[in-house]
């Protein structure tokens, strides 16, 4: 689906006789402030969107339309796919609508909150936006001389909160597009797998089935990694696998074996993981001259995303890529446990895990050395 850029000098566009197709393609009614000069539009076919492509088909798509001197904007949607609309005002936080083909809906950016109407599922999440915003008003209200322990006891009560509330929302709409759409709100793995059982096939088949599939990967995660996490622990062998690097070159971590390994599971997208590049750098230095062995596995990212990490950092240790279309069950972050990133473990000469640390810790690199 090509966009097309265009300068709006009329309320709402109409669809032409000439682009009409026997199957109406609905529309997207955009209202903003009068005081807008343009907003960004990025229609992209749901399955694109929940595909592994998602990111890159968001920026392909992107469209910078002018409207000044008006106060609505009417895209006309695809006549044969649904779509994920990204729109925002130029510099503002984006609202995604879910659209059908057929629908009539209408996204409100002249409100405090952005408020979507037109359908059960856009209508579901606008409901939900404000549910949000009022639980949250609570830690906003927190004084200035409030403590760093309170807050973070608000902070786990309103996730808590939010997590039950999402969870009941699913079971009550656990046919339908809002079922679907509200599991990415529970942040609990367990609220997670328990919601995802109760969808049934109106949900699956709905028009966020992309999005069910996203979810159903993400199970198969959650389920591989709990079997794995029994098994990752310091004392027991670590699992060999075998993976490419940049030159497609099959590494398997067997091939270090008689030697100290640092494996780090990281991925370009992951801040933390870039932030802490700069000391891994001067650590390896140090202690590849001691005969360890740094191994980075790089998770959750496209091939192409991956070597231009390698080139732009210009990473001096082994580098492998874990394809993200790897089954759940079969991909090494899966099969490590791993929950955040970076994860680092520090394997011994005969092959055992000696060391697991998840996140960025400064002191990583001492507990190393202490192994040594």
């Amino acid at each position: 689906m090509k966009l097309v850029k265009a300068l709006i000098n009329a309320a709402v566009i109409g669809i032409s006789a000439a682009s009409a197709t026997a199957q109406n393609p609905g529309t997207l009614t955009i209202k903003f402030p009068a005081r807008t000069d343009s907003i960004i539009v990025a229609p992209v076919p749901l399955s694109d969107y929940f595909g592994p492509s998602g990111r890159s088909a968001l920026r392909d798509l992107m469209d910078t339309v002018v409207v000044t001197g008006t106060e609505s904007y009417t895209l006309a949607l695809d006549p044969d796919e649904a779509l994920s609309v990204m729109v925002s005002p130029v510099g503002e936080r984006p609202s995604i609508v879910y659209a059908a083909p057929g629908e009539t809906l209408t996204l409100d950016l002249t409100t405090p909150l952005p408020v979507m109407s037109g359908s059960p599922l856009v209508e579901g999440i606008s409901a939900w936006n404000v549910l949000t915003d009022s639980i949250l008003d609570s830690f906003r209200a927190l004084p200035p001389t409030a403590t760093d322990e309170q807050r973070r006891a608000m902070s786990r009560a309103i996730s808590d909160d939010l997590n039950s509330r999402a969870l009941a929302l699913v079971k009550a709409n656990s046919d339908n597009a809002l079922g679907v759409y509200m599991i990415q709100n529970i942040r609990d793995e367990n609220g997670i797998l328990e919601a995802f059982e109760l969808l049934g096939p109106g949900a699956q088949n709905s028009i966020l089935a992309p999005m069910y599939s996203s979810i159903d990967n993400l199970v198969g995660q959650l389920k591989a990694r709990k079997a794995a996490a029994e098994f990752i622990q310091v004392g027991n062998p670590a699992p060999d696998f075998t993976l490419p690097d940049a030159q497609g070159k099959q590494v398997s971590l067997s091939d270090f074996k008689g030697k100290w390994v640092m494996l780090d599971f990281w991925g370009t997208w992951c801040g933390w993981c870039i932030k802490g590049i700069p000391q891994m750098k001067e650590q390896w230095s140090e202690l590849s001259k001691r005969d360890v062995v740094f191994v980075s596995v790089a998770c959750n990212d496209s091939k192409e995303a991956w070597l231009g990490a390698l080139q732009k950092y210009e990473l001096p240790w082994v580098n492998v890529w874990s394809n993200p279309d790897t089954p759940s069950a079969q991909a090494v972050q899966n099969i490590y446990a791993v929950q955040g990133y970076p994860t680092k473990l520090v394997i011994d000469p005969q092959g055992k895990i000696a060391l697991i640390v998840v996140g960025e810790d400064p002191t990583f690199y001492d507990q190393l050395r202490s192994l040594l």
